[in-house]
């Protein structure tokens, strides 16, 4: 099972002035429960029933950085990640991965969710904004530096982009992940205000307070049935 959460807080002055890193992880829990006979589970430690003793996780040292590749389709509104390999078994086993926001005071205030039934995370992330004078006080004028908004895809397993295109760079309609089309976009930089999302059939539109819409690929339909027959 693996336990993903962010970082960031937007509460007092302070937190609003800081520019201290913040992440997201993904973290493997690897501890086994075992059914009681007389009902009820516990945790399992019995290395010789298949059970395991679960081990603190300290620093990144045993953690895959995911990191940004730069900006994605000739837009600046796009970026895709470098989609580092994730090894959870065998020597120079991991446990998990975790992604450093690369934009200045960047943080998650919002619940994570699953993106379409996936494994893949949406990750809302935020720069607060400053007052018009520049300075830590509250102020009537107009905001000097405004709110951003971002949307990151990234797979709760491994940190990797979605494995099908789901983010259109140019707005042609078509979600191709190859080089010089829409270049394995997974992560864009949203409309200014709150962001609500429709789902449609074949995509979900993220519409913010300007009324522009970012619509998103619906993740492919699986098969209700992994099985098949050949009609005569």
């Amino acid at each position: 099972m693996m336990v993903a959460f962010g970082t960031g807080v937007n509460v007092t002055d302070s937190d609003r002035s800081s520019t201290d890193v913040q992440s997201v992880y993904s973290i493997l829990d690897n501890t086994r429960y075992k059914t009681l006979s007389a009902g009820g589970v516990k945790i399992n430690t019995d290395t010789g029933d298949n059970g395991v003793i679960p081990s603190a996780i300290s620093g990144t040292s045993q953690l895959v950085e995911q990191e940004m590749d730069g900006s994605a389709g000739g837009s600046t509104r796009f970026w895709k990640m470098k989609n580092h390999d994730v090894t959870f078994t065998g020597a120079g086993a991991k446990k998990g991965w975790y992604f450093n926001f690369q934009v200045s005071s960047e943080r998650v205030l919002r619940p994570m969710e699953f993106f379409d039934g996936s494994n893949n995370l949406m990750i809302f992330s935020t720069t607060p904004a400053y007052g018009g004078n520049g300075s830590n006080e509250e102020s009537c004028e107009p905001a000097g530096t405004p709110e951003k908004s971002y949307l990151t895809l990234m797979n709760i397993m491994d940190g990797k982009a979605p494995s099908v295109q789901v983010m259109d760079t140019d707005g042609d309609g078509l979600y191709i992940k190859d080089s010089g089309k829409d270049d394995n976009a997974s992560r864009i930089q949203l409309s200014p205000g709150a962001v609500s999302s429709v789902v449609g059939k074949k995509t979900i539109d993220l519409t913010g307070g300007d009324g522009k819409v970012d619509k998103l690929r619906r993740m492919p339909e699986q098969p209700m049935r992994p099985s098949w027959r050949q009609l005569q």
